[in-house]
């Protein structure tokens, strides 16, 4: 995984368990990650996708535990 999605991935999953997904906007999470809007479209099409990635890794980790 790239350094700019997993940046991404960390600041949605941060804020979207402190805010909530529906509270979180696109604007936030690239504050957060510290990148550009552009790199966030460039490895997420959509909001929708972006949410979908961090539910699948919230999953994995419910499934395999450290």
């Amino acid at each position: 995984m790239g350094k700019v999605r997993q940046k991404i991935l960390d600041a949605s999953a941060h804020l979207f368990y402190t805010r909530g997904i529906d509270a979180t906007g696109i604007d936030a999470i690239i504050a957060d990650a510290g990148v550009a809007k552009q790199s966030l479209y460039n490895n997420f099409s959509s909001k929708e996708e972006l949410e979908s990635a961090y539910i699948e890794v919230r999953h994995q980790q419910w499934l395999l535990p450290p």
